[in-house]
């Protein structure tokens, strides 16, 4: 299962894709209780980045998410400008659930924190 959380729409999008690509269920983390993925054998995150780490919602999630016996744990950041802290953050949270992540994956998109980048200008959007 791809579990996503996403305020824009990157982080769906991006999930989304993955799942249509390896055949996984894409979900959203808003409403989903973390104790439904016990048996999980491909368990993926995709997530923005906040402030150069995980936004809280993500943090919260992984700290409830217990798997048995995954075959493949993977993570993937949406970001505009850093990914910051994520990649180490999300594997500090999950190793204490004794869960280990396998890959890690960085996509770039638009960056949409709209106090510092005007999205109306093409040149940022299409980048």
């Amino acid at each position: 299962m791809i579990c996503y959380f996403s305020a824009t729409g990157n982080s769906k999008y991006v999930a989304q894709r993955i799942s249509s690509a390896i055949g996984e269920e894409s979900v959203s983390i808003e409403g989903l209780n973390p104790a439904d993925l016990s048996g999980e054998k491909v368990f993926g995150l995709v997530t923005p980045v906040y402030y150069w780490t995980l936004p809280r919602i993500v943090s919260g999630f992984l700290e409830q998410v217990k798997l048995n016996d995954p075959e493949y744990v993977f993570l993937v950041i949406t970001y505009g400008t850093t990914t910051g802290a994520c990649h180490s953050n999300a594997a500090k949270i999950l190793s204490k659930n004794g869960v280990k992540i396998d890959a890690a994956f960085d996509i770039r998109m638009p960056d949409t924190w709209t106090p510092m980048f005007d999205l109306s200008d093409p040149q940022f959007v299409a980048e």
